[in-house]
């Protein structure tokens, strides 16, 4: 008998012309910030979560099919298509990977962008858990589709060749924007997760230091671990992030 899979889609949901573009983890989908979407809708927010490309499916190579640039193209698409729409000014996050992206876009100094953040991002790479926790993630979705036992070993090697050469361009592209982050001079939101697993804590504080010219709200989640927007914490995360938009500069009430 066969299976159906309710695969992750893109959210959009106009509100207002306020808007939150959030932007999803490595091997992650929309589902990662959906629950901060929902929140923030109740509060007025157009919200906008898009899928980055090779993101959402059932096959795990589909990720290793694009690469940081694509994604960063995507990021730029997804805020012409709010604009498109009559959202006039946004405020960007994301988890993980997403964060890094996030940021990377406020490098730009977008006048439409007036603020924006990084959830649990490893925007300053050092020792992390990302390949590892990958390849147990590949593992998982051909597990759920019943591929046998000797065809997921033979994936798995065949991932363990594959994927590095994507992790080295998107350590590239964090190393490039991190090296840019004195550029913006928009506020910025920083969330760490204090039992976060897949990257070392502490590097919060470096990305930090290098917002040289622009004012810092960072958060520390004790408890929570790497995906802080749906941990135990995650209520805490929503009331900051709530407190943190009503202070941008809006122009409609």
């Amino acid at each position: 008998m066969s299976r159906t899979f309710n695969l992750p889609k893109p959210l959009f949901e106009k509100h207002s012309k306020k808007g939150v573009l959030l932007l999803h983890a490595y091997s992650g989908s929309s589902n990662d910030v959906r629950y901060i979407a929902r929140h923030l809708e109740k509060y007025d927010y157009s919200v906008y979560l898009p899928i980055f490309s090779g993101h959402g499916t059932l096959e795990p190579f589909d990720i290793l099919m694009s690469n940081p640039k694509n994604w960063q193209r995507e990021v730029t698409e997804a805020v012409n298509l709010m604009k498109a729409d009559g959202i006039e000014q946004i405020a960007v996050f994301g988890l993980s990977m997403g964060g890094i992206f996030a940021l990377d876009l406020l490098t730009e100094n977008l006048p439409e962008v007036i603020g924006g953040g990084a959830f649990c991002s490893p925007v300053v790479m050092g020792e992390n858990q990302v390949a590892q926790n990958f390849l147990i993630y590949a593992k998982n979705v051909w597990q759920m589709q019943d591929f046998s036992k000797q065809e997921i070993e033979e994936k798995i090697e065949r991932m363990k060749v594959d994927q590095p050469l994507q992790l080295a361009e998107i350590e590239q592209f964090a190393v490039a924007t991190a090296e840019q982050l004195s550029k913006v001079q928009v506020p910025v939101f920083l969330a760490q997760g204090g039992k976060d697993e897949m990257i070392l804590p502490e590097s919060v504080f470096q990305t930090a230091q290098k917002l040289t010219q622009t004012h810092i709200t960072l958060q520390w989640y004790e408890k929570s671990g790497h995906v802080v927007t749906v941990d135990c914490q995650k209520n805490e995360l929503i009331n900051d992030l709530l407190a943190f938009l009503a202070k941008l500069s809006w122009n409609e009430v």
